[in-house]
């Protein structure tokens, strides 16, 4: 039944004091120059260590050495049979007239 006696404080009406930055630095500055003082050692005993950061190493697949002789040039013509089809797409768009001459076209280039 204490807490019913204890007064609400009241509101601060008065005028908000005006931000200054200058001392806003001071306090940083004074705040940042501690912290590095003391050099992450608390006053109880604790320290804080960075943990050690390890690079992700790149995993290597065993049979790639196997498999890439085998594949590559398999994967090699696709992707030249895709180019070719690109351009052979972007030549006959582009020149709609050139589609009645288009087996020989074709001839020139197989």
């Amino acid at each position: 039944m204490a807490d019913e006696n204890k007064e609400t404080p009241a509101p601060n009406t008065g005028a908000t004091p005006a931000f200054d930055p200058e001392k806003m630095r001071a306090m940083m500055r004074e705040e940042l120059q501690q912290a590095l003082a003391t050099d992450g050692k608390a006053n109880d005993g604790v320290s804080f260590e960075q943990p050690a950061v390890t690079q992700p190493q790149p995993t290597v697949n065993p049979l790639q050495a196997i498999i890439d002789p085998i594949i590559a040039p398999h994967v090699q013509r696709a992707n030249l049979a895709s180019a070719a089809a690109q351009d052979a797409a972007t030549f006959y768009v582009s020149h709609p007239e050139a589609s009645k001459y288009q087996k020989e076209i074709e001839d020139i280039f197989q």
